[in-house]
């Protein structure tokens, strides 16, 4: 009888301290989950964000005490703004970009450089040299950009100004279909929005940023308030 009593103690301190430790498991995992701070980082689906997309890969497969939240963007006005406002932590954007909102008084700081090239100047078949672009319209993706130096360029080195051409701002995706749709006869932009003119057979590749500018890499940064 005894021996029955002391074995029911054993059994009931034996559950109260497995619920006392699952308890405490409970509370590691509240608490782990409370000190995971979640970073928002805005980006538009170009190529030049895809070091983003590796990280948060990574970060998912080694899940650490910082969580990435990649907010998608469709213009960099829209970009800019959101950062301005403070409706994202940071931004894979266009250094000028960054630049022009530290002038303006924005806390920005740059952490990383991640462009390495892949700006392309696309046009439409029927165009085969940069002089049949004189009074026709041709996209960029904003002014301050390093596509807008880039088309800059290109009209310096063939004998035309900005008055020669009708010059408008367009976000990446839609300069595809604006493209094939007849609306404009050319575009500066970041793959892959170059490559799927050529793909549908829409466009051609006049010019890569390299056959431009030489020394045109390291021009993306990604800013942090």
């Amino acid at each position: 009888m005894k021996e029955k009593f002391i074995r029911a103690i054993f059994a009931l301190i034996l559950a109260l301290l497995m619920l006392n430790l699952a308890g405490c498991k409970s509370t590691y995992e509240t608490n782990t989950q409370a000190e995971t701070k979640t970073i928002k980082i805005a980006y538009i689906p170009i190529t030049h964000a895809v070091p983003l997309y590796i990280q948060n890969e990574l970060l998912k497969q080694n899940p650490q005490d910082v969580k990435l939240e990649l907010v998608k963007f469709s213009s960099w006005p829209e970009v800019i703004e959101a950062l301005n406002a403070g409706k994202v932590d940071g931004a894979s954007i266009l250094i000028q970009l960054a630049m022009k909102a530290r002038e303006q008084g924005i806390d920005l700081k740059a952490v990383a450089l991640g462009h390495r090239d892949g700006n392309v100047v696309v046009t439409s078949k029927d165009i085969s040299s940069v002089a049949q672009l004189k009074g026709k319209t041709f996209a960029i993706p904003h002014r301050l950009s390093t596509h807008n130096i880039l088309l800059y360029i290109m009209l310096k080195n063939n004998g035309l100004s900005y008055n020669d051409i009708n010059v408008i701002e367009l976000s990446p995706p839609e300069m595809p279909a604006a493209l094939s749709e007849g609306r404009i006869s050319g575009y500066s932009v970041a793959e892959p929005f170059g490559a799927v003119s050529v793909a549908n057979g829409k466009g051609k590749v006049l010019f890569d940023s390299q056959n431009l500018w030489g020394n045109s890499r390291l021009l993306r940064s990604c800013a942090e308030k």
